[in-house]
C-alpha cells in the first residue's frame, strides 16, 4: 500500500502488475553445502577437547609431602584421584601416610581416606601406584 494524495491506494509492486510474487529457492543438501574451514576445525576441536573424557577413568596418585621451614619432613601422603586447593591446605584421598618424626610409622587406606593436607610447606608430584595397593588389586 501506498500513500497518494487523497488516501491509502494500492500500487502494484512490480512492472508486470504483481501485488506479491512468489519466491522460489531451492535448498542444498547437507553434504554439498559448503561449510566455512574454522567451523570444520572448531568441530574438530570439539572432538579433541571432549575425547579425554570419553576413554574411560584412569586413577593417578600423587606423592604430597609437608616439610617446616627447616626441610625436614613432618609427614609423605600418597593421594589417588583428584586434589583440590582449600584455603587450609590440599584436599585429598589418601591411600598412605608415612609419618616423619622420629619414630617413623606408615599408615595404608586401601580404601582411601579422605582429609586435608595442612603445614608451613606443601610439595606435591606425580607418583607411581604403592606395590601394596596393586598386590591387592584395588
Amino acid at each position: 500500500m501506498r500513500f497518494i494524495r487523497g488516501g491509502w491506494t494500492r500500487v502494484p509492486l512490480f512492472p508486470s502488475g504483481e501485488f506479491f510474487r512468489p519466491v522460489s529457492f531451492t535448498l542444498e543438501a547437507p553434504e554439498t553445502a559448503h561449510q566455512h574451514p574454522l567451523v570444520k576445525l572448531s568441530r574438530l576441536a570439539w572432538l579433541l577437547a571432549t575425547l579425554p573424557l570419553l576413554t574411560g577413568c584412569q586413577t593417578t596418585y600423587t606423592q604430597v609431602r609437608v616439610t617446616n621451614p627447616r626441610g625436614e619432613i613432618i609427614a609423605d601422603w600418597v593421594a589417588r584421584g583428584h586434589i583440590s586447593h582449600v584455603e587450609e591446605g590440599y584436599r585429598i584421598t589418601a591411600v598412605e601416610r608415612t609419618d616423619g618424626r622420629p619414630s617413623r610409622g606408615t599408615t595404608r587406606y586401601p580404601d582411601g581416606w579422605r582429609t586435608t593436607v595442612v603445614g608451613p610447606y606443601i610439595h606435591r608430584w606425580p607418583c607411581a601406584e604403592p606395590a601394596w595397593l596393586a598386590a591387592e588389586g584395588k
